[in-house]
């Protein structure tokens, strides 16, 4: 498909289409996006997050080129790519399995863990369901692990959001496991539950700083303005921190979306810069769920 067919079919010139995909055009009308969206049959809501100067993992002008060159391909070619990338998804859980060794993780799932390691001694974890919450706060990697976020997350969850937290118990315990294979029984069972997911990590850099990532782009860009609003800094989430992958433990809700915050470690001992960062958060996901309306 061409830039012209693009134009064409939804009303704009080639330049327009052009300026988009180079991403000199930073300010698409909601309706733009919504005819846009039916042409390459994606979501609005991946166009809206790649599209606008928000922290991404995503690059649109990369997607829209591969979608216009797939149309291009002939029948025997796509499938030679649909088997190509097949094959490559076959091999992801022995692939990822090997980042985490590489990673220096100890363990690559929770039933793993639960041969060497004791709850109530080595680990601990909770959980509360909050009645008609379509939200849910997360801390995978709480206690000695990345510390502070299971506070932070409990915090941000106060009474309205439902809380999960996994917590290492003892120093230098090497309990973390990879969000992506986190499967801590009683964790996927609540985030199932949920409309959306937020995630709390510790991120292993200087300054009083954050990222976002995940594949809710919508409410991470929320999120962003309103942070940067309080004074707060929020830098690019890295591709190792973009959390996009569908079996993150943040996106492995109702809807296949969540939101990975990494906060450092001078921001999580921070009183002064926590207080806003929660309020904050607060404030937009009470403000998200209500606009949203999604189902408890």
């Amino acid at each position: 498909m061409s830039l012209q067919q693009v134009a064409d079919m939804v009303g704009i010139s080639k330049t327009h289409i052009w300026a988009l995909e180079k991403e000199h055009s930073n300010n698409p009308s909601l309706e733009l996006l919504k005819k846009l969206a039916d042409v390459f049959k994606v979501p609005v809501e991946y166009l809206a997050g790649t599209i606008s100067a928000a922290e991404k993992s995503i690059d649109d002008a990369q997607a829209a080129r591969f979608v216009r060159h797939f149309n291009q391909l002939g029948e025997d070619e796509r499938r030679i790519l649909q088997e190509t990338l097949d094959n490559f998804l076959s091999k992801k859980p022995r692939i990822e399995n090997d980042q985490a060794r590489l990673s220096g993780d100890k363990y690559n799932s929770f039933k793993q863990l639960c041969l060497d390691e004791v709850r109530g001694v080595d680990y601990d974890f909770e959980w509360e369901r909050v009645a008609h919450s379509s939200i849910v706060v997360l801390a995978p990697h709480g206690g000695t692990i990345e510390p502070k976020t299971d506070q932070i997350a409990r915090d941000i969850a106060g009474s309205e959001f439902s809380f999960y937290c996994f917590r290492a118990l003892k120093p230098d315990s090497r309990l973390h496991i990879a969000s992506h294979l986190f499967d801590e029984p009683e964790c996927l069972r609540l985030v199932a539950t949920h409309q959306r997911a937020i995630s709390i990590h510790g991120w292993a850099t200087k300054g009083v700083k954050l990222c976002i990532g995940g594949r809710d782009v919508l409410l991470a860009e929320e999120l962003r303005k309103a942070f940067i609003e309080v004074g707060l800094k929020v830098e690019t989430a890295k591709a190792h921190l973009a959390g996009t992958s569908p079996e993150n433990i943040v996106n492995r809700t109702q809807t296949g979306l969540g939101v990975q915050m990494e906060l450092s470690m001078e921001l999580r001992s921070s009183a002064e810069w926590v207080r806003p960062l929660v309020s904050t958060a607060r404030r937009v996901l009470a403000i998200y769920a209500q606009t949203k309306g999604a189902e408890p």
